[in-house]
């Protein structure tokens, strides 16, 4: 009878959490992962992409081959996976639910080979004054008295 009192003790005392680390449960934890592209589909090499929630980084990592990135041990939420190029971020919002792995996100960022308006300017001046000028000459009519 006493064996079987103190058989139940220990059985209510492990159920009550005294030791609580062998009756809780494993974290649930997923991974993403997918690819940082830029805008003519190029994989970014060797670009920072960072896990973001609520504004905070909680995970970073540096692009592979292709562009490729992946995260894991992330619990479930609402997420922000982003590149910053410049100091401007471009990203995707990713929610996890549970343990499942989001993958094939993908990153588009600004391609660094587009051309910008700086950079059009010296072009496009000169070709819009010739063409203005090129109108011009064209629409002069001559008029002879006969």
């Amino acid at each position: 009878m006493r064996k079987l009192i103190a058989l139940l003790l220990v059985a209510v005392t492990l159920s009550f959490g005294a030791p609580a680390g062998l009756l809780a449960q494993a974290a649930q934890v997923g991974s993403i992962s997918g690819e940082a592209v830029d805008a003519g589909g190029r994989g970014a090499v060797s670009q920072r992409v960072e896990l973001v929630q609520q504004g905070v980084v909680l995970q970073s990592t540096t692009t592979r081959s292709g562009g490729a990135f992946s995260f894991s041990n992330v619990g479930p939420g609402d997420y922000v996976v982003r590149v910053m190029i410049k100091g401007v971020p471009s990203g995707i919002r990713v929610s996890l639910t549970g343990t499942n792995a989001v993958t094939n996100a993908t990153i588009v960022m600004p391609s660094a080979a587009a051309p910008s308006g700086p950079f059009l300017a010296p072009i496009l001046i000169p070709l819009l004054i010739a063409g203005g000028i090129a109108a011009t000459v064209t629409t002069v009519a001559i008029v002879t008295g006969s």
